[in-house]
């Protein structure tokens, strides 16, 4: 069923496929450039006679580019776990990520994880779901599609009781945020 027209996205592909460019752009050009710099200065402090007197000039050209390699590795990283995160949201089966899941999940503290996913939703990698910070963060993913054959697809089902709106998962039931009344979302 993957690539199907169905099929619920999380991630951003083209935010995806910049921040991969911008990783191996930042890793390749800070390792080369770095490379060059770091044989000058490696030069100068083993006393070459052609090399010593730009010593300074190399360990000063040396530090911007060993940070754009680092910065690359950091982007590649960040990928990788908005790539991780993605599989969460989609095997989500309620719409609310909450950070006792992440966290067994991930093996990461819940600071870290809220950390890593504020900078993650910051960068544009997420659409369709949010972050809710405060006293119990979480992933709230929103605009699922009906799908009850995978059973991640919501809809909003109005309370007979009190008229209240309340966003539950295709084909379950459950109670209304408002009175606490059961709703069903079975007759859709």
């Amino acid at each position: 069923m993957a690539g199907s027209k169905n099929e619920i996205r999380y991630k951003s592909r083209g935010v995806a496929a910049a921040q991969r460019g911008k990783s191996k752009f930042l890793m390749i050009f800070g390792a080369v450039f770095g490379f060059i710099w770091a044989f000058g200065a490696v030069g100068g402090i083993a006393n070459y006679k052609d090399l010593r007197e730009g010593l300074p000039l190399y360990i000063l050209m040396l530090i911007p580019h060993v940070w754009m390699f680092w910065r690359g590795i950091v982007a590649g990283r960040l990928a990788d776990a908005a790539t991780q995160y993605e599989s969460i949201f989609t095997t989500d089966r309620d719409g609310i990520v909450t950070m006792d899941e992440l966290t067994k999940q991930r093996g990461k503290s819940p600071e870290a994880i809220l950390k890593e996913l504020d900078e993650i939703f910051k960068k544009g990698y997420f659409n369709n779901c949010t972050l809710q910070k405060g006293q119990n963060p979480c992933v709230i993913i929103r605009g699922a599609a009906k799908d009850d054959e995978r059973g991640i697809g919501f809809v909003e089902v109005k309370c007979e009781s009190c008229g209240g709106t309340t966003r539950i998962r295709a084909g379950s039931s459950g109670k209304c945020d408002y009175c606490g009344s059961p709703i069903n979302a079975f007759r859709l």
